[in-house]
């Protein structure tokens, strides 16, 4: 749908409403009609049957001028908004690179590139700022309910953010990182070897956890912006799909590792040394099969060695390959352990589903083709052989 039309059709009506509109204009404005036959003018409205006046419809709009009305449209921001589809790809964006290293962070590094990496701090700072900027634009964002209505009246888009989303949203975009940092350069200041960590895990889950809620926005972008329908569009359904299942499988496969290894933290309490004196899987897999140039996940600055660890773990778990390598060794390990193979389980076979289903339309057009070219032949068969069959 055509929403700078919307956008016409809305400073239309609000002239139509308030009697700001000649009467040859109200003659020649016409109500989109719905499939159900009745004039719905303005989301939220009541519908008016085929023969009623124009403009019935609307008496739920503000009525105090048509340049109040006019003037409030003025600050909602439409869908198809060239800027808005620009920043919409730019959350977008923030949102793929987040779904990635926020967990990372959360279960591999332990915050350790914040703390050491000016440049990774940098990139935190700078995602927390667009996505602080995006949870306020919603006020003032045109949306489409369920059934494909434009809702761009300006006091309905605010109710229906501030009782719905705004609070969650406002939460993810705390200035955590910040606090994070200052709290964290002070605990490796006071423990150079990351001992007696747990409360610094507390605060590295807690404030990851509340980063997370920004993930929902994913499918508020993917169902409300003109530029992913677009690409709908104009891509193929099947590849989109394969697409879709591929990066959902990876995505899978690298929050599970992520999860494995903060396991292996919260057990021993520690990043580096203190792996090696509890229980924990890391711990059991070095002293059992560490050999020098393998990966060697003890210190708090050996994450990518760690990740490449629980990687492994997580692809053979999901994959029920399971070469038994790498195994739990505590009882909160063999618990988390079996509540992420049983999910795994069901992602694979999903996949794989999904992966045959993909297979299948890929070939419809050629399996069409087939089965008619089998039925001619068979067909020109019987006219040269009439006893044929």
């Amino acid at each position: 749908l055509n929403c700078s039309a919307s956008k016409r059709k809305a400073t239309h009506q609000a002239h139509l409403l308030t009697g700001t509109m000649s009467e040859e204009a109200k003659e020649g404005a016409v109500a989109p009609a719905s499939p159900s036959g009745t004039k719905t003018l303005a989301v939220g409205t009541a519908a008016a049957p085929d023969d009623a006046p124009i403009g019935s419809e609307m008496k739920k709009l503000p009525t105090s001028s048509g340049s109040d009305v006019v003037d409030k449209m003025a600050w909602v921001i439409f869908p198809d908004n060239k800027y808005i589809k620009t920043w919409d790809l730019i959350v977008l964006t923030c949102l793929i690179i987040l779904t990635f290293i926020l967990p990372y962070q959360i279960g591999v590094s332990g915050g350790y590139l914040i703390l050491t990496n000016i440049v990774w701090l940098v990139i935190n700072v700078l995602i927390n700022a667009i996505f602080f900027v995006d949870t306020f634009l919603y006020f003032f964002r045109a949306y489409r309910t369920k059934d494909g209505k434009l809702v761009f009246n300006l006091r309905t888009i605010m109710r229906t953010y501030a009782c719905g989303l705004f609070f969650p949203n406002v939460l993810s975009v705390l200035p955590f990182t910040l606090a994070f940092y200052i709290a964290g350069t002070k605990f490796l200041a006071d423990h150079t070897s990351s001992e007696g960590a747990s409360g610094f895990l507390g605060l590295v889950l807690i404030g990851g956890s509340l980063k997370l809620i920004r993930l929902f926005r994913v499918r508020t972008i993917l169902y409300t912006s003109d530029m992913i329908t677009t690409i709908r569009l104009r891509t193929n359904s099947q590849k989109l799909l394969l697409i879709k299942y591929t990066t959902l499988l990876i995505v899978i496969c690298h929050w599970w590792s992520c999860i494995w290894c903060f396991v292996a933290f919260l057990e021993a309490k520690s990043f580096s040394t203190g792996l090696l004196d509890k229980p924990n899987w890391i711990g059991a897999w070095y002293e059992n099969n560490f050999v020098p140039g393998a990966p060697n996940p003890i210190g708090i600055d050996r994450h990518l060695d760690r990740y490449v660890l629980s990687l492994f773990w997580a692809i053979q778990t999901i994959t029920s390959i399971g070469y038994g390598n790498i195994s739990p060794i505590t009882y909160a390990e063999w618990w988390v352990g079996a509540t992420l193979q049983l999910l795994a389980g069901v992602a694979w076979a999903y996949f794989v589903g999904s992966l045959v289903g993909i297979a299948a339309g890929f070939n419809a057009a050629e399996d069409s083709f087939n089965q008619r070219a089998d039925e001619a032949n068979t067909l020109i068969r019987y006219f040269n052989n009439p006893t044929f069959g």
